[in-house]
């Protein structure tokens, strides 16, 4: 049953850069299986732009064709396939396709981000009423049911330091600091809000 007759158009990037085709496939087949989900509640069109970074021209030809037979599973998608001229990284890389979007919704898409059938239903229901929301990180969760967490508050010097290049021990004895920036105080049960 829908809800709505006019179509919620999503646009969606996902940039590669030498991808494993396997886990891209499953995490595209389980964003179709979402929107398949959503489409019983909503008139959606969905838009995908992948990004290639690999700067690599001999992958280009395997991408290309992946790309091709891949486009055939989705036929009620809209997709672009971009090659910038450099690797520019994975946030201009979204900052590209999101400058050009035409869209309701945007989403940022990992190639190895696999979502539940339900995921897509849930966070459009949830946009359309929380309408003064304008960013949404859903709950995430690694394959063996570790959370993620996602929510994280303005970095210092300190924790840019242990996340990146500290000696284990070093992380160990300063956990409370990551801890901290990554709102672990928060319960993560509910939506968090305000982030900084």
């Amino acid at each position: 049953m829908l809800t709505d007759k006019n179509p919620v158009v999503i646009s969606a990037s996902l940039v590669l850069y030498r991808p494993d085709f396997v886990a891209l496939e499953r995490t595209l087949l389980a964003l179709q299986n979402a929107a398949q989900t959503a489409e019983k509640f909503y008139c959606l069109q969905l838009q995908l732009t992948l990004v290639d970074n690999s700067n690599d021209h001999d992958l280009a030809t395997t991408i290309n064709d992946w790309f091709e037979n891949f486009r055939v599973q989705v036929p009620g998608w809209t997709l672009q396939l971009i090659r910038p001229v450099e690797n520019i990284g994975y946030g201009r890389g979204n900052n590209l396709v999101i400058a050009n979007a035409n869209s309701l919704y945007h989403l940022v898409i990992n190639p190895d981000l696999f979502v539940n059938p339900d995921a897509l239903l849930e966070a459009i229901r949830f946009m359309e009423e929380n309408l003064d929301v304008g960013l949404l990180t859903p709950a995430v969760f690694g394959e063996q049911g570790e959370r993620h967490y996602m929510c994280k508050r303005n970095p210092t010097l300190l924790t840019m330091y242990l996340r990146s290049f500290s000696p284990l021990w070093l992380q160990s004895s300063l956990k409370f600091v990551v801890d901290n920036f990554e709102m672990r105080d928060c319960d993560y049960e509910k939506s968090i809000h305000p982030i900084e």
